[in-house]
Order: C-alpha cells, then sequence, then structure tokens
C-alpha cells in the first residue's frame, strides 16, 4: 500500500546544511546543466523595489509541496517507485511532484556496473596510489588511492563499455522518450557517482590493528540549489522551450543511513510564484543557492533508492542532497537524455559533442565499440537522419 507522508519527517531543512570543521561542501560539476558555474550570493541582485512575500502558514507550506508518497516496503522506507510500463503514473508523478522514481536495472547489470566502475578506477594512472580500490574495504578508501583526491574522486566521465551500455539502454531509451515527447534524443556522456562511507568502518592503526571508526572529512553534501537560473528557467518554459531534466540510477541500495539527494515536491509549480516574491539575479547566472533563511529549504524530502532504481527530476526543481553516514559505499551513474538539437548540443556541458572534442582520446577508443545503430545516434556518433 502506499503511505502519503504529509508532515516533513525525515527531512533536512537548511538550517543542516551547515558544514562543521570535520564536513566538507560538495559543489558536483557533474549535475550541471551549463558550461560554466557562476556561484552567487543571494544578497547581489538586480536594481529594482524588493518584492513582497506573503507570510505563509505551516498550513500552506504543507499544501505547496505535498511529500512524495512512501511505499510500505519492508526494513526501510522507500519511496513509491513505477514500472516502465507504467507510462501515464510515472509522467503524472513526474508533473505533481518534478521528481519520479522508475525502476531499471535488474540486479545482474546493478552488479556489472559495480565491477567495472572499480576495473576503470584502478586501471587510471595515480602518482601516490598504494593499492586498488575495494568497495568493500575501507582501508583502501584513503583519497591517495583515487584518479584525483578532489571530492569527486574521478577525473573524468565514465568511458567504459558498460557504462554505455547504461547510459544507451533500451528501456532508459524508452523513458525518456515518453518525458520528453520525442525520439530524437542525445544520451549525456558523465561520470560514476561515489560517495563513501563514513560511519562504523572497520579500519587499521599505523600499527596495523583493526578498529571501528568513523572518516568525518568523508562527509560531504550538497545545500539546497537549482542547476539553472530559476528565473531564466521560467521564461524558457513559458516560452515552450524544452524543460531540462536529470537522473540518476542506484547501482547499490541506497537507504536514508547511505545519503542521497534532497529534492523539493511541488518546486516546479511553485517556482514562477517563487521567482516572482524574490529579485532575480544576472541573467547570465546559470545556477542559484537558496538563500538561508528562506522557509522552503525546511520541505526538502530525502529520496532513498534501490539498486536498479532511477530517479528523474525536473531543472525547476531545487535539491541538495544529504550525506553518507554508514559504513556502506553510495554508488550511482548518471544516466540523462536531452533532444537533439542545436539549442542544447550547444547548453549542456555533458552533451555527446562536447564530451567527444574535451576527450578526444576517449573518444577514439569508446567510439570503436560495438554499438547497435540507435546507440550511434544517441551517442551523437551518427546523425539522426541516417538512414
Amino acid at each position: 500500500g502506499i503511505v502519503d507522508a504529509l508532515n516533513p519527517i525525515n527531512n533536512i531543512g537548511t538550517e543542516h546544511f551547515r558544514a562543521t570543521s570535520n564536513e566538507t561542501m560538495e559543489f558536483n560539476d557533474d549535475e550541471l546543466f551549463s558550461k560554466s558555474r557562476v556561484r552567487e550570493k543571494p544578497e547581489q541582485s538586480y536594481p529594482g523595489a524588493k518584492p513582497r512575500k506573503p507570510q505563509r502558514t505551516t498550513a500552506d507550506l504543507k499544501a505547496l509541496f505535498p511529500r512524495y508518497p512512501y511505499a510500505e516496503d519492508g526494513e526501510f522506507h522507500w519511496l513509491q517507485s513505477f514500472q516502465p510500463t507504467q507510462v501515464t503514473e510515472y509522467l503524472a508523478a513526474l508533473s505533481q511532484y518534478g521528481f519520479v522514481i522508475i525502476d531499471l536495472l535488474n540486479p545482474q547489470e546493478c552488479q556489472d556496473t559495480v565491477k567495472e566502475m572499480f576495473r576503470e578506477i584502478n586501471n587510471e594512472p595515480t602518482l601516490s596510489k598504494k593499492r586498488d580500490i575495494d568497495p568493500n574495504d575501507p582501508t583502501s578508501w584513503e583519497s591517495e588511492n583515487w584518479p584525483t583526491n578532489s571530492k569527486f574522486l574521478t577525473s573524468h566521465p565514465a568511458f567504459g563499455e558498460q557504462a554505455f551500455t547504461i547510459r544507451t539502454h533500451p528501456t532508459l531509451y524508452d523513458i525518456w522518450c515518453n518525458v520528453y515527447g520525442e525520439t530524437k534524443l542525445w544520451a549525456s556522456i558523465d561520470s560514476w557517482g561515489i560517495k563513501r562511507g563514513t560511519k562504523d568502518l572497520l579500519l587499521k592503526d599505523d600499527d596495523g590493528n583493526e578498529f571501528v571508526g568513523d572518516r568525518a572529512d568523508w562527509r560531504q553534501f550538497l545545500k539546497p540549489h537549482w542547476d539553472v537560473n530559476p528565473w531564466t528557467y521560467c521564461d524558457d518554459v513559458s516560452k515552450g522551450i524544452h524543460r531540462r531534466y536529470q537522473a540518476l540510477v542506484a547501482l547499490v541500495d541506497c537507504p536514508e543511513e547511505v545519503g542521497g539527494i534532497l529534492i523539493l515536491p511541488g518546486c516546479t509549480s511553485f517556482l514562477p510564484t517563487w521567482t516572482s516574491e524574490n529579485r532575480s539575479i544576472d541573467p547570465s547566472a546559470n545556477s542559484f543557492h537558496l538563500p538561508p533563511k528562506d522557509p522552503i529549504g525546511n520541505y526538502l524530502q530525502k529520496v532513498p533508492l534501490k539498486a536498479g532504481q532511477m530517479v528523474i527530476w525536473d531543472g525547476g526543481s531545487l535539491h541538495g542532497t544529504f550525506p553518507n553516514a554508514s559504513p556502506n559505499m553510495r554508488l550511482y551513474q548518471f544516466v540523462r537524455m536531452m533532444p537533439a538539437t542545436e539549442h542544447i548540443k550547444n547548453l549542456d556541458n555533458r552533451a555527446p559533442h562536447l564530451i567527444n572534442r574535451r576527450y578526444a582520446n576517449h573518444h577514439q577508443k569508446w567510439s570503436r565499440y560495438d554499438f547497435t545503430p540507435l546507440q550511434r545516434k544517441l551517442l551523437a556518433l551518427d546523425p539522426w537522419d541516417k538512414k
């Protein structure tokens, strides 16, 4: 049965996003649409009278941001998900809540993808690497063993054959065709998603003695933000320009303790009102962080995912992430698609054309994979008008 969680339980408000001295903030360029990012300070805006904001009650805010329904499913509070054949149902949920969860991959596909993820990562050259990374051994997760010591842990998009199999998956393509109402699409070429476990880890001291401890320095999260300019986005939608979407698929079970994405349900419906009540920013800005005292930040909802489940969210949805507070890794892959148009080609920094040019050496290798005619079109290796 479905339980409609009307109370903002298990949500995180903006007051929870202040990093402690041992927590780092995460700014993930893989989740951006535009070629560059401009971090805007909320107090900086274009001249004009400050809009008058109405005082909304808790009841008002609950009505504006209804909880995405939970599914009664075992020990953890998983959210309702849809089968790929439930087109009418998942499109309705996406419209109502601004995001939706769809069952995409089977267990074998998830396992094969995780194996390739670490095979690819462990084959990357590093200057300080001491050992291969084992997703089941926290003692191997030290930053020195990753391709980069940045918080993102990987240095480029995922170029292994299995990564392309997933991002051009036939079922995924069908879903995106239904979301956009179009068949001519391109697949984004994105990075792996990896967040290390941080709590109750089996570690070793300098003498090789095992102990259970925490690694708060691995704990990362994103503040509530839009990866678009909200004012420009609303203007584009009003003109009939395609909405933009993001998506990721979980490769392992990601209950709430493992961390995940936060999304504000119903945000896309409220966004035109919100933009009218807040002073606009520089139109060239490509993202915007929610002002810390804005009460809508208290209504973001955690989105736990089972292995193989995909979450799609509208680019107009306020979102962030909450940190991993478990001993397990959170593993996922970004799996967006986009309309095959010149407008999107020049806008999306993970469009295949841009990745092909930016990583020419990798392109020479992966373009020789044994792709189907459909995959070649999704990856912009062949034009859509090719017979």
